[in-house]
């Protein structure tokens, strides 16, 4: 009988011993479960950081491929216009557009001989000139406008068949307008060899 107790008592022993390895396994395997959670947190913010970066990169690289893909368009537009009246322009006609519609020139199409309007296709630097010849007798002028505001303004002698010119150099928008009206005579008309002509020196 003394024996079953002495044996009862080191199973239960040998239990308690188990249970306890099993606790410890288990607090084990639990903080290394929480090490790799903790692991995986923090890879993942890394791994996002430098998804963030270099979705950046492609986007400030794009950025630079449209930029430059816009230059060399630009680089290579090619916007020139000249043309002459087809007919002589009475002053009566004064305050109209002065339509330049015998074309010489018309690179681009930029200029309309429907409505006599240069219509600038690219920002940049251009280069604008007026040539008017005169009627039998008396002066005569015109201008050149930009947007609404003179940039130029051709003005004959008295003689006859006189010629006058005016250029300028201005900084135009795309879409802006360049055009020719006003007309001022003490002759009878424009004559139709007057010219107006357009070209881009340099785009933006």
């Amino acid at each position: 009988m003394k024996c079953y107790w002495i044996a009862l008592l080191f199973s239960a022993a040998g239990a308690r011993a188990s249970e306890d390895s099993d606790g410890n396994t288990c607090n084990a395997n639990y903080a290394r479960l929480l090490e790799l959670n903790t692991q995986e947190q923090t890879l993942r913010l890394e791994l996002e950081t430098r998804v963030r970066s270099l979705q950046d990169q492609v986007e400030s690289q794009q950025s630079s491929v449209d930029r430059l893909t816009v230059e060399m368009q630009n680089s290579k537009k090619q916007v020139a216009f000249s043309g002459k009246l087809s007919r002589n322009i009475p002053s009566s006609e004064g305050k109209n557009v002065a339509k330049f519609d015998t074309v010489i020139t018309n690179v681009g199409n930029a200029y309309s001989t429907t409505t006599g309007v240069f219509t600038c296709p690219v920002s940049g630097i251009y280069l604008f000139v007026c040539n008017i010849v005169g009627g039998p007798t008396g002066q005569t002028r015109i201008r050149v406008y930009h947007n609404g505001k003179a940039i130029g303004r051709p003005w004959t002698g008295n003689g006859v068949h006189e010629p006058g010119a005016d250029s300028t150099v201005i900084h135009a928008e795309a879409g802006d307008e360049v055009y020719v009206k006003d007309l001022i005579t003490w002759s009878i008309n424009l004559d139709n060899f007057s010219k107006f002509t357009g070209v881009l020196i340099k785009a933006d």
